[in-house]
């Protein structure tokens, strides 16, 4: 549904990051590894996305290339993994 967000990054935090789009602050949950190389505060990052919908609630994963994503859904396509 959402392919990509570019934005600014405006929080970082242990397991996602905060990334403000057009007024909008999408909470996406992303690697450890992202983090570290996400870079600094108020600079421009883009993440592909991946939005995960349960009844009790909805998730965003974001990747920093379509590989990367491509092997997240790869593996949440198996019976009993999830994200």
């Amino acid at each position: 549904m959402i392919g990509y967000i570019k934005g600014t990054v405006e929080g970082i935090m242990q397991d996602s990051i905060l990334l403000e789009n057009h007024g909008i602050g999408y909470r996406i949950m992303t690697s450890g590894i992202v983090i570290q190389n996400i870079g600094k505060l108020h600079q421009e990052q883009m993440l592909f996305t991946y939005l995960h919908v349960r009844e009790d609630e909805m998730s965003l994963y974001g990747f920093p290339t379509t590989e990367e994503l491509d092997t997240f859904q790869l593996l949440i396509s198996v019976n009993g993994i999830g994200p």
